[in-house]
């Protein structure tokens, strides 16, 4: 089965920016992409509105803006013909966000959804109240979100951008490492290195301590914590590079997306992947979590994994972590991915 792509676009070159990635991934899964553009109905009055001074509404499709959907998808697939990544164009009339949710849920292949966090909605929405957000609240599919660099003056490149180094955030939980078996499933496919990272107690608090700001014994528990999250991650780095990754720890110090971003620029990373949600709970899902700071700010493509509910775990699987680097392990030996 071939993995598909599907990514939104709303007719804007700020929208066609999630193209280059959305193609490097399409290409190191061996899979195509799938081009949507979705025409809201066009509202207008009833004929007879006018005559009897009531103000009757209706929503209507409009040949025109079909043909026009067509025509836009069609030059867009034949620029990016030349990557050699199978397209196809799909036009589906309706609010977009549910569209875009009920396609990727009815469609047996579609592995992600692809798309830019604004679009027509212009830099000042951003995400807040966008189709991007909507897509992300509704859809357990995995989603890929790209922060466009400029104004859409000139239409994005037309080859598949390279992914070297994936970052993968780790917090400890077996909810935040539900990310995990995507970055490898990318890392094995495209060679890429993976860089794990945890974030740790402010350096500020550290020296604040020394001065007798903070107790001792705060202080103590915060060097623990880093010390565990450091031989947390070495756990986790082991497994991968078991199953022949290349993998870098890196223990943070920081608020956790400031962290995050700042590892992301500073190691050049092509893509960050993670859950959207991790300590923070089911409930809250992304909202208000770090995984939307990130996407708010990363100047990266992001690729966001909903985790779910973790199963409860069989006696010689008690550390979650275990688990999971188990699964990654047996993937590996059985040459297949998740």
């Amino acid at each position: 089965m071939q993995a598909e792509i599907l990514v939104s676009l709303d007719g804007s070159l700020v929208a066609e920016t999630v193209l280059p990635p959305a193609l490097a991934l399409a290409r190191a899964l061996a899979g195509s992409l799938t081009l949507l553009r979705v025409t809201p109905p066009t509202l207008g009055a009833e004929p007879l509105a006018e005559a009897i001074q009531t103000p009757v509404i209706t929503y209507r499709p409009r040949a025109e803006d079909r043909d026009q959907a067509d025509a836009y998808l069609a030059g867009v697939a034949q620029r990016f013909e030349v990557t050699g990544v199978p397209l196809r164009i799909v036009v589906l009339r309706g609010d977009p966000a549910t569209a875009i949710v009920q396609y990727a849920q009815e469609a047996p292949d579609v592995r992600l959804i692809a798309m830019a966090t604004h679009g027509r909605s212009g830099m000042s929405r951003w995400v807040f109240g966008s189709v991007a957000e909507k897509v992300l609240r509704a859809t357990p599919t995995p989603l890929l979100l790209v922060r466009p660099d400029d104004d859409g003056l000139a239409p994005p490149p037309a080859h598949a951008l390279p992914y070297r180094t994936i970052v993968v955030p780790l917090d400890g939980s077996a909810v935040a490492e539900q990310a995990l078996d995507q970055a490898y499933e990318v890392a094995t496919a495209t060679g890429a290195s993976l860089l794990l990272v945890a974030v740790a107690p402010e350096p500020g608090e550290f020296l604040a301590a020394e001065v007798g700001d903070i107790p001792v014994w705060m202080l103590e528990d915060r060097m623990a914590e880093t010390e565990r999250l450091h031989a947390y991650l070495q756990r986790q780095a082991a497994r991968l590079l078991n199953a022949g990754l290349t993998v870098e720890i890196q223990v943070v110090a920081g608020s956790p997306a400031t962290a995050i971003l700042n590892s992301a620029a500073e190691t050049g990373a092509d893509l960050i992947v993670m859950a959207t949600h991790g300590r923070s709970g089911l409930p809250r899902l992304w909202m208000g979590s770090v995984a939307l700071q990130v996407v708010q700010s990363a100047r990266t493509p992001v690729l966001l994994v909903r985790a779910q509910q973790a199963r409860k775990p069989r006696a010689a699987e008690s550390d979650p972590r275990v688990a999971v680097a188990h699964r990654v392990e047996k993937e590996f030996v059985a040459g297949g991915h998740s």
